[in-house]
């Protein structure tokens, strides 16, 4: 479970990062590319704690 949250909190870790880099972005193309990052690891983060809470721990 630690493991598994820990992965979890790595991905919100890189998300917020990718919309930091969104925020400061010079063009759109850059914007809308953190974003769709952050999006990702945001659903990543999710996984893992699902899978985490699916396993009973």
């Amino acid at each position: 479970m630690l493991d598994a949250l820990s992965r979890a909190q790595r991905y919100r870790d890189l998300a917020e990062g990718c919309r930091r880099l969104a925020a400061i972005g010079l063009s759109a193309e850059t914007r809308n590319h953190y974003l769709r990052m952050a999006e990702h690891y945001s659903s990543l983060a999710e996984a893992e704690e699902q899978g985490s809470q699916a396993q009973g721990d």
